[in-house]
């Protein structure tokens, strides 16, 4: 990817000066769902390398301090654009040790989403982990599933290669997984992760949305496009 074009240059726990709203994308470059397609082979015949790893300080926090680090949705990826779809986020750390890598597409292009924490708010007691210990887990959708202009999750892409959906009027049940591997046999069970993602942004009043995911394990690589 192209270098990323800040759009913001306060530190991310300034409380003074108000934070521009919106995500920081990197330079624009052609995509073409064959390129992911095209870089699963190309991780299937190379050594495996683990995504990025959270640093220990961001997988030491217990579970009530985790949850006191949320996404700010002044930062909602293509609000205010003309489609029906939108994107939060969510940050790595306790039971999600890995950095994924996540790409916004629009008219043909793909551009990177740079990880800052000025996106996320915190409580008072959250404690000032570095940034770079730290990166996306992943994201959920929101859509306009029971009135115009009220958006409500339907889709959320976190940890490993999980996933769940609902429809309108429906409550989420269990989560699946791109690839479960080993689950029946000796040895340990193998977990692929989705390490990258890009998300189209969705056309002017579809009320759908493309997500492309490249999947790695140490056994297997993939491509995946889910049309939700």
């Amino acid at each position: 990817m192209g270098g990323l074009s800040a759009i913001g240059l306060a530190p991310a726990w300034a409380e003074d000066a108000p934070e521009p709203a919106g995500m920081t994308l990197g330079s624009p470059t052609p995509f073409d769902p064959e390129m992911v397609i095209a870089r699963a082979r190309a991780l299937g015949t190379a050594v495996y390398l683990p995504p990025p790893a959270v640093s220990q300080d961001w997988l030491d926090l217990s579970y009530d301090a985790f949850r006191g680090i949320w996404f700010d949705t002044r930062h909602t990826l293509f609000r205010g654009a003309p489609g029906a779809v939108q994107a939060e986020f969510f940050v790595a750390g306790l039971y999600f040790p890995h950095k994924i890598g996540l790409n916004a597409v629009e008219d043909g292009q793909s551009r990177e989403i740079a990880f800052e924490l000025r996106a996320f708010d915190t409580t008072e007691q959250f404690p000032a982990l570095p940034e770079e210990g730290t990166g996306f887990a992943g994201f959920r959708l929101l859509g306009e599933l029971e009135a115009k202009d009220r958006f409500q999750e339907y889709a959320v892409f976190q940890g490993a290669s999980y996933f769940r959906a609902i429809g309108r009027g429906l409550a989420y049940g269990i989560s699946a997984r791109g690839l479960a591997l080993n689950t029946a046999a000796d040895g340990p069970e193998e977990f692929p992760v989705f390490r990258d993602f890009w998300i189209e942004a969705a056309e002017p009043g579809a009320p759908e949305v493309t997500i492309h995911a490249l999947m790695d394990s140490p056994s297997v690589a993939g491509a995946y496009s889910f049309t939700i």
